[in-house]
């Protein structure tokens, strides 16, 4: 009885993880062909100009992060909990785990003492 309990959960993890690599996978030729679409019809001055923009966006954004430690906390946190947790939508947990953690305060105090 154990030992098919064994061998049906094994097909179980089994199934789920080819499915999350088949995701991936899926994922990873997407941005491929999205990469290759979008710079295709630029030239080397535009293509240059547009990753110019880009470096400049990014090191905006990574300073008003590291400028607000509020901030900073509860994407780490985030991060962390997503990078634990491992949710197959990405989009439901965010909702649930914002509404559950940090809206009710419970760890507004924590966060705010990090």
């Amino acid at each position: 009885r154990s030992s098919s309990k064994r061998i049906i959960k094994n097909k179980l993890h089994t199934k789920q993880t080819n499915t999350h690599t088949q995701k991936k996978q899926k994922k990873k030729k997407t941005e491929r062909q999205y990469k290759l679409m979008a710079n295709k019809d630029l030239d080397y001055e535009q293509k240059s100009l547009v990753d110019n923009q880009k470096s400049n966006l990014l090191k905006k954004h990574s300073d008003y992060i590291n400028e607000n430690e509020i901030l900073k906390n509860v994407l780490h946190d985030f991060m962390n909990s997503v990078l634990l947790t491992k949710p197959e939508n990405i989009f439901e947990y965010s909702k649930e785990y914002f509404s559950n953690q940090v809206i009710k305060g419970k760890d507004r105090e924590a966060i705010l003492k990090k």
